[in-house]
């Protein structure tokens, strides 16, 4: 399984990689891909997949109704915190090509500089078709282009390892190469075109995001450790996918979304603070008495990074909440619902924790640090579905690499599955 998920960590540069990812995943699992926009007539005990730009839905329809039964849902999201080039911004500084960046979510600067990037992305490509006109969103990475940020040298600046500040705008410009004789804005065009095998002159719409190239790497003496990019939140990613496909159909049915944009608040068509699922389980129960008698029978699972104990700083967790890489998944709570915390299913999910042999770690912010969210309140907002907060314990969460130990990403796939197949 660490085998697998490495190879899904590195086919998932950006949030748009992972969902194609997932979908060609679930497609050779025998989930047929259903269009948002067209009638549906599903059957039971059968497998479909929606996909939204970088979200996913996926679900295995149950043998009952699900007002009589209910829906068991997982959830996680596809991004992670991310530089993205503002390529039209592209220009010659003192004998260099640059390109200032646009920051999003909220990632750790410093680990961004002098290490050699890759530019991948999404293109919005003209085709034509029966249907006339009309815009594909391709996927692309550059893999002869390499790119960096430089650190200002510490000769000139001597105060950089007391906590010198950054500025996103003036300090990330990323250097693409020397300057020549080419128009700089059509540099990163003509080498996504050439990627995906299309004219240049094709392409209307074009988003250039930064990442690490390098794939994801055992660490450790025994290496019981993986570094890698985009682990919060692409190994719970993983861990659904996985849960899910393997997933026989049941009574209940089984469900698990994959958001987008949590990393910047969730407010968006494809995040969970949307009607997304909401609409979702409305079509799938066929009108809202349905929805409404299904949710009161329904139980979701929300998993996102949890922060392991750091032994240089110790003290930024409280000693009784202090979870460790390798102790196993973490079960998140906040008392002002920063995460979603229902007492009942916090119980089911240590029975199942116990059943498969895992321990449990939990999560309780210190009183003086306000946690970030997950999707789980959002969720749990919008449908009414009882939720908690779970995940894989990670230390550098954001860091353009972050450290976690696949034993707690397999323990999370064997309770996930458990999840799905509780009758």
């Amino acid at each position: 399984m660490t085998d697998q998920l490495i190879d899904f960590l590195d086919a998932c540069p950006t949030a748009y990689h992972t969902a194609d990812e997932l979908v060609q995943r679930l497609t050779a699992r025998g989930f047929v891909l259903l269009d948002e926009s067209a009638p549906w007539a599903l059957e039971p005990r059968s497998r479909y997949l929606v996909r939204r730009g970088g979200a996913v839905a996926a679900w295995i329809t149950g043998s009952r109704p699900v007002e009589n039964a209910g829906f068991r849902i997982a959830t996680a999201h596809t991004d992670s915190p991310f530089l993205r080039i503002k390529h039209a911004a592209t220009q010659t500084a003192r004998g260099y090509l640059v390109a200032p960046v646009e920051v999003y979510g909220s990632p750790i600067y410093s680990t961004w500089f002098d290490r050699e990037l890759e530019v991948a992305g999404v293109l919005g490509v003209l085709s034509e078709g029966d249907r006339g006109r009309r815009t594909r969103l391709l996927p692309f990475r550059i893999p002869e282009m390499r790119v960096v940020i430089p650190s200002l040298a510490y000769h000139l600046n001597r105060s950089v390892n007391d906590g010198a500040a950054v500025n996103a705008h003036d300090h990330l410009r990323v250097v693409l190469g020397l300057a020549d004789e080419r128009d700089p804005r059509s540099v990163l065009n003509e080498a996504a075109a050439r990627s995906i095998g299309v004219g240049v002159d094709a392409i209307i719409q074009a988003e250039y995001q930064l990442s690490d190239p390098r794939g994801a790497a055992p660490t450790g003496l025994a290496g019981e450790f993986l570094t890698a990019h985009g682990l919060d939140n692409k190994a719970a990613c993983f861990s659904i996918c996985l849960a899910l496909a393997d997933s026989e159909p049941a009574d209940t049915t089984l469900m698990a979304i994959w958001y987008d944009h949590e990393e910047i608040g969730s407010r968006t068509p494809s995040g969970a603070e949307s009607v997304f699922l909401r609409r979702l389980l409305e079509r799938i129960a066929g009108g809202t008495e349905a929805v409404a008698r299904a949710v009161a029978q329904s139980a979701m699972i929300s998993q996102d990074a949890a922060h392991a104990v750091h032994p240089n700083y110790v003290d930024k967790h409280d000693r009784a909440y202090a979870p460790v890489l390798g102790g196993g998944p973490v079960l998140k709570t906040d008392v002002n619902q920063r995460y979603a915390a229902s007492l009942e299913l916090a119980a089911r999910f240590r029975l199942l924790s116990r059943d498969a042999g895992f321990a449990v770690q939990e999560l309780i912010n210190r009183a003086d640090n306000r946690p970030g969210s997950t999707v789980g309140p959002f969720s749990a907002a919008q449908t009414g579905i009882a939720t908690i907060d779970v995940g894989i314990p990670l230390l550098a969460m954001h860091s353009i690499r972050e450290t976690a130990a696949p034993a707690d990403v397999h323990a999370m796939t064997d309770i996930t599955h458990r999840f799905f197949a509780e009758q």
